[in-house]
């Protein structure tokens, strides 16, 4: 079926969803609506039922009532893993009897929702060691804004075909194609000329991207000019609490934390003291067994990032044992 077809009010009624304006007030008190919660679930979709977590409420998503579709979002309702209809902002209700069932005798076919957010997102990742015509050698910090353009693409091609549906997975999917397309438009040009390839690189990322329902709203790139010859930053131990150079863009959480970073450090405790006296990011639940230590690989609840510049691309995440071993690199 054509995007235009899923998105009619015909495939929406096959299915028994039916606008809640069409049910009597006093039965809609009685309705439980079942709206998604950015909060507890981030990313830019949200599955009923999850995969990735089978104890969530609503698992069996042929049981809900009501749907509560925001402005921004869009549900795509799949039955049997074919995309049936397309659900757009507004309460609906649904009809469990209507086009869920198969000849008499047969078992109730398997529904699942997929809620789309359709805002603008940001990712941000450096690329390091990039060689432009010219022999320079440059690290690479690139921001890319981007947003869901056509939701039936995005699940048929990305979520169906190549099952990747968490914010994790996406983000690296994203990653891979603009490391290779940012790679391969500077190595045509001179390292002088860099911030005149934005839009060229931003229009090659769309084709691209384009292939998942995606476009690529704007780009930015900043350079960190090596010396010749360098492939790598030579790698050496900071001080305690000392951080690597960072780019530009820093916002103003991350600013504070390394200013308490360095009164830690200047204080002299011990990494004891240091790390009961550090940032610590927590783990939302919805994110729980997908956040591992970078050192042990075990399952954490929180973590700290190191302070070393052992990596390019990100500092580790450590649970509290291997951060008090971090002189020595977790990935050495």
């Amino acid at each position: 079926m054509s995007t235009s077809e899923l998105e009619s009010e015909f495939a929406r009624i096959s299915l028994g969803m039916l606008p809640a304006s069409a049910v009597p007030k006093n039965v809609m008190h009685q309705i439980d609506f079942v709206s998604w919660d950015h909060q507890i679930f981030p990313g830019l979709v949200w599955r009923i039922p999850d995969p990735s977590l089978p104890e969530i409420r609503y698992h069996d998503a042929g049981m809900i009532e009501g749907l509560r579709v925001q402005e921004f979002e869009r549900v795509i309702i799949l039955v049997e893993e074919k995309i049936r209809a397309v659900i757009p902002n507004g309460d609906w209700i649904l009809k469990r009897e209507a086009g869920m069932k198969e000849e008499r005798g047969a078992k109730t076919q398997k529904m699942e929702l997929i809620w789309v957010d359709k805002r603008q997102f940001e990712t941000s990742r450096r690329i390091p060691g990039v060689k432009t015509q010219d022999g320079a050698v440059m690290d690479l910090d690139c921001t890319l804004l981007f947003r869901i353009v056509d939701p039936v693409t995005l699940v048929r091609n990305l979520i169906l075909d190549e099952g990747k549906y968490l914010e994790k997975d996406v983000d690296q999917k994203i990653y891979e194609v603009m490391e290779e397309v940012v790679i391969s438009e500077i190595s045509k040009n001179r390292a002088s000329d860099i911030h005149k390839l934005e839009n060229g690189v931003r229009e090659s990322l769309n084709k691209e991207m384009s292939n998942w329902g995606m476009e690529a709203a704007g780009l930015k790139l900043n350079s960190v000019l090596q010396t010749r010859g360098q492939i790598q930053p030579a790698l050496r131990e900071p001080s305690p609490g000392i951080e690597a150079t960072k780019p530009m863009q820093q916002t103003a959480f991350k600013s504070l934390a390394k200013k308490e970073q360095q009164a830690v450090a200047s204080r002299g405790l011990s990494p004891e003291a240091e790390w009961e006296a550090r940032t610590k990011k927590w783990v939302p639940l919805s994110k729980r067994g997908e956040v591992k230590c970078d050192g042990c690989a075990n399952d954490v609840d929180w973590f700290a990032e190191c302070d070393q510049n052992c990596r390019s691309t990100g500092r580790c995440k450590l649970c509290k044992e291997c951060y008090l071993k971090r002189k020595m690199c977790a990935f050495a």
